[in-house]
């Protein structure tokens, strides 16, 4: 996913939750999405030979080290699965009403 910039990458995480790592790039979004190295791999934005040496990087992992990455996958998968954002966004604006309100008195 050699994106310049994607503000919710949603192919990104349909990889992830298949347990397939990701190439990204920094800056992008994606970055804040993969641990280089261990749950996908980055490169430098708007370079192609960096995007080249990532993949070549991806493609020399040992078994074992394909293994361990599907295993990092899975618990950020499930991590994932576990938080609540909507429940999280939902009490904080519940608490910035309620703070607001004290603060009209």
């Amino acid at each position: 996913m050699p994106s310049r910039m994607d503000n919710y990458p949603n192919a990104c995480l349909e990889a992830q939750s298949a347990l397939v790592p990701v190439i990204g790039t920094y800056g992008s979004s994606i970055d804040e999405m993969i641990e280089d190295g261990a749950t996908g791999f980055l490169a430098e934005n708007g370079s192609a030979a960096s995007v080249q040496r990532t993949i070549e990087r991806f493609l020399a992992q040992s078994d074992a080290e394909r293994m361990q990455m599907r295993e990092r996958l899975s618990a950020l998968v499930k991590s994932r699965s576990e938080a609540d954002p909507v429940g999280e966004l939902i009490d904080l604006y519940r608490r910035t009403i309620r703070s607001f309100n004290e603060r009209a008195r």
